[in-house]
């Protein structure tokens, strides 16, 4: 859930209402984003950055720990993180620029 006492982030201006791609149950959407690459600072883990170009899952597992940030989009139903995908489109350029050569 979002921290109580701090304001989540209004993404909502970003994402699109048309679906692009129906399979089944899941619905894919356009989002826009900065870049598909994500910082992972965790000792624990043997790498330093992770590539989502997605916003929600298909997969509908019980123990997702991320079904929560769909909140940050203006989405309160927990279960629409496995039904409503966001693809993130835009990102290209920043993507490749942080990549190494």
């Amino acid at each position: 859930m979002i921290k109580p006492g701090v304001p989540a982030p209004n993404l909502a201006p970003l994402m699109g209402t048309q679906t692009v791609r129906e399979q089944g149950v899941v619905s894919y959407r356009e989002i826009r984003a900065r870049s598909l690459l994500n910082r992972c600072d965790s000792p624990r883990m043997p790498f330093t950055w992770t590539v989502n170009p997605y916003r929600g899952c298909a997969m509908g597992c019980r123990y997702c720990y991320a079904a929560y940030t769909h909140e940050f989009l203006g989405i309160d139903v927990p279960e629409q993180f496995h039904s409503l995908v966001y693809v993130k489109t835009g990102a290209d350029e920043e993507t490749a620029r942080r990549l190494p050569a």
